[in-house]
Parts: C-alpha cells; sequence; structure tokens
C-alpha cells in the first residue's frame, strides 16, 4: 500500500548516511514488551520512540500520517549529514 513511498524514502537515504530503522509496533519484541499498556496506537507509537531514543542523537518518525517530508536539513547539523 505504501510502496511508492517507501522506494521514495530508501533512494534519498541512499544520498545520505542516515540509518533507517522500520519498527513494527505489533511485532517488535521490545515494543510489546515494555509499550503494552498503550492500546492507542498514537501513544504506542511515542512510547517505541522513546525506546529507541537513547541509541541516537535524533530521531524522527515517520509514519502513514506522514503526508509529506520536506527537507528537513535546517534540523540536522551539516556535519551529521555528509560529515
Amino acid at each position: 500500500m505504501y510502496e511508492v513511498s517507501q522506494r521514495t524514502l530508501l533512494c534519498y537515504l541512499k544520498s545520505t548516511r542516515y540509518n533507517l530503522v522500520v519498527v513494527d509496533l505489533d511485532t517488535h519484541p521490545l515494543v510489546q514488551k515494555r509499550c503494552q499498556k498503550h492500546q492507542v496506537i498514537y501513544y504506542k507509537k511515542h512510547c517505541a520512540a522513546t525506546l529507541f531514543l537513547p541509541e541516537t542523537d535524533w530521531l524522527l518518525v515517520l509514519d502513514a500520517d506522514t503526508g509529506k517530508v520536506d527537507c528537513c536539513s535546517f534540523f540536522v547539523e551539516k556535519k551529521d549529514v555528509h560529515g
């Protein structure tokens, strides 16, 4: 269903040094263990994001509710992108 969007994202990522982590909220073991009390997807998504924050300097969450991703380079220092 989101095949074109995902291919576009993968193409964009090839031009950067970003790491892509895809987390299925329904099957990821850590999310299942630590975020099980959240039945509303909105809260479960944010709970899952907090699990990955300690492993990175910054985090961008994309999901089906994200309509368009424009250049976000003003959020990220140049050294982090092309470094």
